[in-house]
């Protein structure tokens, strides 16, 4: 395991030149917005030189301004074109809760996102036309981390006939090193001290990093009249977001990779199997901790185990895990974190270059 010490402090963050334009697409009867932030650098004869990465939204995380802006904060920190886009049935559009199927929503309470990524894949199809066989990196934080696994599974089948590489995976706080991840049951536990119970105010330490640059914003529900906007669309898009809840403790990220890497070792569609895979944990993560000697570490997963199983079924590709620290006399990280804008362009600097 790689250490890396993550100081936010050091990071000098300068206002993007760089819009997020946000598109909403529909696929099956649902809407799904995708945020693009092109970064890319351009040849003499005006095309873009650079690579695109892909970032799928996290649990609860719609497209808006705040979302926007870490797309944009990556985007400029390696000149790179960098895509964002909705889990189906949760996002900004107020269309986004067409009903799923019966036979979708049992897929979700079992924890399989595979439809989920298919409809993404869909509607990144409507939006971003990829050229043949263009190399696709990813960026998977928290729930993004099985999504994205299966949407590589997909792309490995030609899904919409895109076909495109995969040189890169870096994955942040994955939530799902196994099966029956009950941490899940209170998401909330990385803002409340595990020894007092008492509310510690994490994710608000990561927001006031954001303070010092006058540019970067609040989360939505922290604007005016956004606190109701928020609530209005929980409550409508409620189904799926419990269904989802649900899914997320049964979902194993590293079985849907590990599927995928050993499909394109047959096919060489996406050359998976061939890629480089960063895999990083907040040294102080509850919902996704580091190796631990508590059973109830055990059930949750192991990550060395997923390191071995991974690197197993890639021989010719490199994977690695990274815990990532605070400097001495800092408190140490937790799943928050990428709510940081100086911490994710000091992460993607250092980590998806």
């Amino acid at each position: 395991m790689n250490r890396f010490e993550l100081d936010s402090q050091k990071a000098e963050l300068t206002k993007p030149t760089h819009e997020a334009v946000v598109s909403i697409a529909e696929y099956e009867n649902l809407d799904i917005a995708i945020g693009v932030v092109d970064a890319r650098e351009r040849s003499e004869s005006g095309d873009p030189v650079g690579r695109t990465i892909i970032w799928p939204q996290s649990y609860m995380a719609r497209m808006d301004e705040f979302e926007t802006q870490r797309l944009q904060t990556i985007a400029e920190a390696l000149k790179a074109r960098v895509i964002g886009v909705e889990m189906p049935g949760v996002g900004i559009s107020e269309k986004a809760d067409a009903k799923l199927s019966l036979l979708q929503k049992i897929d979700l309470a079992r924890g399989n996102f595979d439809h989920c990524a298919v409809a993404m894949l869909g509607a990144l199809n409507e939006i971003v036309k990829f050229e043949d066989s263009e190399e696709v990196e990813f960026a998977l934080y928290s729930q993004g981390a099985v999504l994205g696994a299966h949407m590589v599974e997909n792309l490995g089948k030609n899904a919409f006939g895109i076909n495109v590489k995969v040189p890169k995976v870096t994955v942040i706080e994955d939530v799902n090193d196994g099966h029956f991840n009950y941490r899940l049951t209170s998401i909330d536990a990385e803002d409340t001290d595990p020894q007092t119970k008492v509310k510690s105010g994490v994710t608000d330490r990561y927001l006031k990093e954001n303070d010092k640059y006058p540019w970067l914003v609040p989360p939505a529900d922290r604007v005016e009249g956004g606190k109701d906007r928020i609530e209005a669309l929980n409550k409508k898009q409620s189904t799926v977001l419990n269904l989802g809840a649900v899914g997320l403790m049964f979902a194993s990220f590293p079985d849907v990779l590990k599927r995928a890497i050993i499909s394109d070792k047959q096919t060489g569609t996406t050359k998976v199997s061939e890629s480089e895979i960063q895999i990083l944990k907040m040294s102080d993560s509850v919902v996704s901790a580091l190796n631990g000697e508590t059973l109830l570490d055990k059930l949750n997963g192991n990550n060395e185990r997923t390191v071995r199983r991974l690197k197993a079924a890639m021989p010719l590709g490199t994977i690695a895990l990274n815990a990532i620290t605070a400097p001495e006399g800092q408190e140490g990280h937790h799943h928050p974190a990428v709510h940081s804008m100086p911490n994710m362009q000091i992460l993607a600097d250092k980590f998806m270059k």
